[in-house]
């Protein structure tokens, strides 16, 4: 027995290294030192404890390291793991193993000393936090919930660890007992149960997604029921059975932190956000759209927001690593929100219920359309060297191409999905899943396909475009009685219906009232808007009718000089609003074509109206 000081305990320490330092047994660890009574044991705590491997969580960006301990108090003994930060503060002995586990005052970092020196001959592991392609060994990798597939098939000895419905994102062996060309021909079965305009963008949205990143989203847009979160379940299915329409892996109820940490992880694989539908207080409304702004548009810019740790420090930013198919009885607001996605119409009656669609879905949990992904990842193995090159000269090529379109944005997002399309002809070719007559078929009807849904997302464009809502609103304005022009001395202009006045009947004398607020004046062939007040009835307008104007008043004046749709601007000095002498005062106003606000005879509503699309 040896005796410790006066303020440390007294134990028998049986079988000890007489040059050890610490010490463990079924009493707990031990430090010997050396005082002036001689050496002294010092309990530090009342349990065991091993660091028995390293484990570094890589989620493709950062490295995090983690520890696997093994703690024994008697009879009671566990394994958990816990991060280096939880390690050093040594609060989980009692978090994460008893609360009968004792660091003695004052011995914490003693205690932590003494396990990481018995603890020397721990292992490393690296452990993959993330889906998607990783680089291991000289060769390329595709992680998913239940391994890795490579060049060769199944990778030996990669760990993958993700967390909740991310689980489901499971592959299987590609070269076991599935038959490869039958799981392409189910996944091209697809491609009938809707029109091409909207199974075909979707169809190639899952090929191109595995061949790296990639800007662009696509949003099933339609009201309920008409089926377009299962034809967005059969797309994810390519990346797992399981997740089915009922147990799709993310919705837009979650919160942005943890849609944001799933798209994170998701790296090159579809993740289908389910069900855009903003209800409730006007608040609860705005918020899902701010939610679908802020998650859409780092899908587009591929970024995502910086933030700090609690010691000030830059966090590795998250933002979608793989593709967002997304679905709602409503579509995001913003007319360069819209232009990062392609918007594909769901209407009642497209999608093909009954027998068809049945028959997807059981070929879809059997695992065929999993099948049909693993080949391809391990088709797309050897090619990954060169990848990035090969997209961006594809590309090149295909933007030069393009049609002529509103948007120029759209053209390159369907340029993406032309990228995804070719490259699983080409995989299907191969495996001689299709013939050459039936994809130069599918080449064709693409083609068709990509002019329609162009026009279809030009005329989306259109729609969100802040000059059109803009003047529509103030059109709107005007003709319910929600405000007024008058003429430049205050009184009711010519033709004052066209102008948000009312007869107003005294006598033998029609006489005309003046309704809403003056939002500007009238002076024969051009209005003059007052900016601040027209632009606050076009906002109020437009919040009432459940949409919003996406930019600020200096940046739609901008726009609508850039569009061509002022009469007059100041070119000298770039000043947009010019001065007007109005009721004795001068004013600063936005000068525009009368026929622009309020057209007059039908014939010309037409004009009018392509001049606000061609900006002219």
């Amino acid at each position: 027995m040896r005796r410790a000081g006066k303020s440390a305990e007294t134990v028998e320490v049986l079988d000890f290294d007489a040059g050890a330092e610490f010490v463990e047994n079924e009493y707990g660890i031990w430090r010997f030192r050396r005082m002036s009574e001689g050496m002294v044991a010092v309990r530090l705590t009342n349990f065991q404890a091993r660091i028995l491997c390293t484990i570094h969580r890589c989620d493709g960006e950062t490295v995090e390291p983690f520890l696997r301990v093994e703690a024994r108090q008697g009879e009671h003994a566990a394994q958990f793991v816990i991060s280096s930060q939880e390690f050093q503060q040594m609060h989980w002995p009692i978090d994460r193993f008893s609360h009968h586990a004792i660091v003695m005052p004052g011995c914490e970092s003693a205690a932590k000393v003494a396990i990481q020196h018995l603890s020397q001959r721990g292992s490393t592991r690296v452990v993959r936090t993330h889906t998607g392609w990783a680089h291991q060994d000289g060769q390329w990798i595709y992680l998913h919930g239940g391994g890795a597939i490579g060049r060769d098939g199944l990778a030996a000895d990669i760990e993958v660890d993700l967390d909740g419905r991310t689980r489901l994102f499971h592959l299987p062996d590609p070269n076991g007992n599935g038959e490869v060309r039958d799981a392409i021909q189910a996944s091209l079965e697809l491609l009938h149960l809707a029109p091409a305009r909207i199974t075909m963008p979707l169809f190639a949205a899952v090929w191109r997604v595995p061949m790296g990143p990639v800007n662009v989203s696509v949003f099933l847009s339609g009201q309920t029921q008409v089926g377009k979160t299962q034809l967005a379940s059969l797309a994810q299915q390519h990346f797992g059975r399981e997740m089915t329409a009922e147990c799709l892996p993310a919705s837009w109820i979650d919160t942005a932190n943890s849609l944001e940490a799933k798209l994170f992880t998701l790296k090159d694989a579809v993740c289908v956000v389910d069900d855009f539908n903003p209800q409730g207080s006007d608040s609860d409304i705005q918020r899902m759209h701010a939610l679908a702004d802020r998650i859409i548009r780092s899908q587009g810019n591929r970024m995502g927001r910086g933030r700090l740790t609690s010691d000030i420090r830059l966090r590795s930013p998250k933002w979608p690593r793989g593709m967002i198919v997304a679905t709602g009885e409503d579509t995001p607001r913003g007319h360069s929100l819209r232009a990062r996605m392609v918007i594909l119409d769901v209407a009642p009656g497209d999608v093909r219920f009954g027998a068809p669609l049945t028959h997807a879905q059981q070929a879809g949990m059997q695992g065929a359309y999993a099948l049909a992904m693993a080949a391809y990842v391990q088709w797309l193995a050897p090619q990954m060297d060169e990848m990035e090159d090969r997209l961006r000269m594809e590309l090149l090529r295909l933007r030069q191409e393009r049609m002529e379109t509103e948007s120029r944005r759209a053209p390159d997002n369907m340029a993406q999905l032309t990228i995804g399309l070719e490259s699983f002809l080409r995989f299907a070719l191969e495996k001689k899943a299709v013939s050459e007559s039936r994809a130069e078929a599918l080449r064709e009807q693409w083609r068709g396909v990509l002019s329609e849904v162009l026009t279809e997302q030009d005329r989306e464009q259109s729609m969100s475009d802040p000059c059109r809502q803009y003047i529509e609103a103030l059109r709107a304005a005007l003709m319910s009685g929600k405000a007024h022009l008058a003429d430049t001395e205050g009184r009711e202009p010519r033709a004052p219906e066209r102008w948000g006045w009312r007869p107003d009947p005294l006598g033998d004398v029609t006489r005309y009232r003046a309704m809403g607020e003056c939002v500007g004046w009238v002076d024969g062939d051009e209005v003059y808007l007052e900016p601040q007040a027209s632009y606050a009835i076009a906002k109020r307008v437009l919040r009432e009718m459940g949409e919003s104007l996406a930019v600020g008043v200096k940046t739609l004046h901008k726009r609508m000089r850039d569009r061509g749709l002022l009469a007059e601007w100041n070119h000298r000095d770039r000043e947009i609003l010019v001065r007007r002498m109005i009721q004795g005062a001068r004013h600063r106003v936005l000068t525009v074509r009368a026929a622009l606000i309020s057209p007059p005879p039908a014939a010309a509503v037409e004009e009018t109206e392509e001049a606000v699309a061609a900006g002219r």
